[in-house]
């Protein structure tokens, strides 16, 4: 019997180190009932494990590899899904995603259409949870990426929207007879088509036309919940029997023109909320557009032209004037303008030559270019940007719980409302046919489709429109802390400063100024710190000959150590030289000097018995030119600034100073750092830090908000949650103004949406609204909520004035 219902489960695991490590899963995995065989591969990091169904399970298995001390990762999958009509169905989604073996965490927007889902895999497969969502009675696939699926993708929504309008029309066109005679009413005209006629005209749009809302209402009431489908089948359904019934009965007084007009309105309604939203996603519409499809390779000596998915790294693209880059590359001939402006927020174009990078989708200007391929397809920085904006837009923010909250409860009260106001019509002795024609106003009015769209829809525009100036927010909940932000801390080296120093002063003691340049562009050489590369350059720009670097050891924070020549020298900070003894008093007076200058100070010493101290070099680093209007501007919207350095105090006081910074805090040490930002979110601010460098990384994890400059390094703009893709200071305000504008719009949306109801359900339910009007009501509320969103494209970032 066992073997009738055996299975095989291949289960992913990381933080296996050794052979042992296998055996301890094996045993652990092994002493489970039901279990058959376990077999670890250590290199593959994978297990299989043959078990009994009936007496075990793959959950089971998977909760004991991680007691055993060990992760099972989990993958990402978005799912393209269909059907939605408000935010009940996308909760109801969510909960049967939840609900699945495996799945470890999912959300579903409604504004986009999608389902982000994390899961285990072994545990549950891409099949089952589209089997999940089907079973829930929407349509769901994988979404694919890439600019000729989006191109597809638009295609398809076209002819859907195609097919809508036509709908639609037909819609119209058999219900405006209905709603003539009220039209003409107030102009003195009485003109009634026969009963017959009317239940001809009616009867397609309530049953073919609206038969999507039945359709939707039976798989809300399948799962035991409700929705908007639910709303306006029961409403209309009321208002068509009971005219059907009036009909047969001989009676003139019917109401086949609110059933009609009802599901012609909610139909006009969605087609432009889905025409509206369509324009919320343009901006990541615009980034796919960006890479052609083609480009030309140097291939055997001859240009070949391929598509652009197909050239590899390490290809030699040619890209002639007025094209644009099919590739992340390295200029490797050739030199041009380059407009980036669409993936940076850079309204000029930049000038690029041999050994520079550029970046696929740029557009060149009139120099021909061959640049090297060094990252194509998935792994462009393109590719990431889409990637970032798009999950970014699909995430929740969390002011969204409490709108999923109200939603979850929203359709039973309001057809709990319904009841007893036909209750309290017939007990106040109303005729049963207004009765139930008050209760249908109440169904028909109430719109959780506001409520659901209100937060989705302003995110998705709003991490567009930063996206176009540059500014690229991670996600839902970056974007809400942002908007709090009451502090910024900044980096000094290459945030506030241009991050090129150049030697401006040398000061010899002993050895002439060359042989001391020598020495220690030769030590520094092994080193990739700004200041040491500095040097470096200065002695090729001087033809300096360098002497050879035997030996080279780091010190964090404070400099380094090396052998040149057979020589042992120490460079780096005052504070390294007092730590090993080393006399700095000699040069104090000029140290002092260049320090007040806001020069950076590098001293050399000779460690071999007695250390001796060998000279002083000043490096000065530029402020950006716009660094100061960017503090001003913080200021001026109450946000206070730091800046953070692991500088001398002196150096840090001047550029402090220079830029209007009250607060400086210099050399911090970058284990330091991190800790710093930790204090001062210890009062209760919200506080962002802005970096750039390997070492700030830690900071920007610490912070509440960590902005990154694209210019830094990966790490940096992997642990912030906000990165600015050109090093201009500017951008940490536009940042912090387009949260807030975005959570305004948030705020607006769901004020008006909770209003709408709050209003709109009671007058209906008193009689003050027909079911014409309430329907008409409800269309436009999500209408005027996707508006309402879309004017956060008028947004501009201020940097771009200047």
């Amino acid at each position: 019997m066992a073997g009738l219902t055996a299975t095989e489960l291949g289960v992913p695991i990381a933080g296996m180190t050794c052979a042992t490590c296998a055996t301890r899963i094996e045993k652990v995995v092994g002493r489970l009932e039901g279990v058959e065989d376990t077999a670890v591969n250590l290199a593959a990091e994978r297990a299989t494990v043959r078990f009994d169904q009936a007496r075990s399970s793959a959950l089971e298995i998977v909760a004991a590899i991680e007691r055993a001390g060990f992760e099972v990762p989990s993958q990402s999958v978005r799912l393209e899904v269909g059907g939605m009509t408000c935010a009940t169905c996308s909760q109801r989604i969510e909960k049967v995603l939840r609900k699945q073996a495996g799945v470890v965490a999912a959300q579903v927007n409604l504004a986009t259409e999608t389902a982000t889902i994390a899961f285990t895999p072994g545990v549950i497969e891409l099949a089952g949870l589209i089997e999940a969502v089907e079973r829930a009675g929407f349509a769901a696939k994988r979404l694919l990426s890439g600019a000729a699926v989006e191109q597809e993708h638009a295609r398809e929504e076209q002819r859907k929207a195609q097919r809508e309008l036509a709908i639609l029309a037909v819609s119209v066109a058999l219900t405006l007879p209905l709603v003539a005679p009220m039209v003409l009413m107030p102009f003195g005209i009485h003109w009634m088509l026969p009963g017959w006629v009317q239940l001809g005209l009616a009867a397609p749009v309530q049953l073919l036309v609206g038969a999507r809302f039945y359709r939707g209402a039976w798989g809300a009431l399948r799962a035991l919940t409700g929705n908007m489908d639910l709303l306006v089948a029961l409403g209309t359904t009321a208002a068509f029997g009971l005219s059907v019934a009036l009909l047969a009965t001989g009676s003139q007084e019917l109401y086949f023109e609110a059933s009609a007009s009802v599901i012609t309105l909610v139909l006009l309604g969605k087609s432009l909320e889905a025409r509206a939203k369509r324009s919320t996603t343009a901006a990541v519409r615009a980034l796919m557009a960006l890479v052609p499809d083609r480009a030309r390779v140097l291939r055997n000596d001859r240009e070949v032209e391929v598509a652009a998915e197909a050239v590899g790294r390490g290809e030699i693209v040619v890209v002639k004037p007025g094209e644009r880059v099919a590739v992340d590359g390295r200029i490797v001939s050739g030199q041009s303008e380059l407009d980036e402006a669409l993936l940076t927020g850079e309204s000029l174009p930049v000038t690029r030559g041999e050994g520079d990078e550029v970046t696929g989708g740029s557009i060149n200007g009139s120099g021909l270019l061959h640049v090297e391929a060094t990252r194509v397809g998935a792994d462009s920085r393109l590719a990431h940007i889409v990637e970032l904006v798009q999950g970014a837009q699909a995430a929740k923010a969390p002011i969204q719980r409490v709108v999923d909250s109200v939603a979850a409860v929203f359709v039973p009260t309001v057809v709990a409302i319904a009841m007893v106001t036909l209750l309290g019509w017939l007990v106040a002795g109303a005729p049963a046919t207004a009765a139930i024609i008050h209760a249908v106003s109440v169904l028909v009015i109430a719109c959780p489709c506001a409520l659901g769209l209100a937060t989705p829809t302003a995110l998705m525009v709003g991490t567009g429109a930063a996206a176009r100036a540059g500014i690229l927010i991670k996600d839902a909940e970056a974007l809400e802390r942002a908007q709090a932000v009451g502090l910024v801390i900044f980096d000094k080296t290459g945030t506030l400063t241009e991050g090129r120093p150049d030697v401006r002063e040398v000061i010899a003691l002993g050895d002439d100024e060359q042989a001391l340049v020598a020495l220690t562009a030769a030590a520094q050489s092994g080193s990739e710190h700004p200041l040491g590369q500095a040097v470096v350059r200065y002695a090729a720009a001087g033809n300096v000959s360098l002497p050879a670097l035997d030996r080279f050891t780091a010190i964090a924070g404070k400099g380094l150590e090396a052998t040149v020549a057979g020589r042992a020298l120490l460079v780096g900070s005052g504070r390294l030289m007092e730590e090993r003894g080393i006399g700095i008093e000699p040069l104090s007076d000029q140290a002092a000097e260049l320090a007040e200058q806001g020069m950076s100070l590098m001293w050399i010493a000779a460690t071999s018995e007695p250390p001796q101290l060998l000279g002083l070099i000043g490096v000065g680093d530029a402020v950006r030119p716009s660094a100061a209007a960017a503090i001003e501007r913080l200021g001026a919207a109450g946000i206070e600034t730091v800046l953070l350095t692991g500088d001398n105090h002196r150096t840090a006081a001047v550029v402090g100073e220079q830029l209007g910074i009250g607060q400086v805090v210099a050399e911090v040490l970058p284990a330091d750092k991190a800790q710093q930002v930790v204090e001062r979110r210890a009062t209760g601010r919200v506080v962002a830090m802005v970096g750039d460098g390997v070492n700030d990384a830690p900071a920007l994890a610490a912070a509440d908000v960590g902005i990154a400059l694209a210019t830094g390094t990966d790490v940096a703009m992997h642990t912030a949650s906000v990165t600015l893709m050109r090093p201009e200071p500017l951008l940490v305000s536009d940042a912090i103004e387009i949260s807030r504008a975005t959570t305004r719009k948030i705020r607006q949306n769901l004020f008006w949406a909770f209003c709408y109801n709050v209003i709109g359900i009671p007058l209906a339910a008193l009689g003050f609204l027909s079911p014409v009007i309430a329907g008409a009501a409800m269309a436009l509320s999500s209408v005027s909520v996707v508006t309402s969103s879309l004017l956060l494209r008028r947004w501009r970032p201020r940097s771009e004035s200047r």
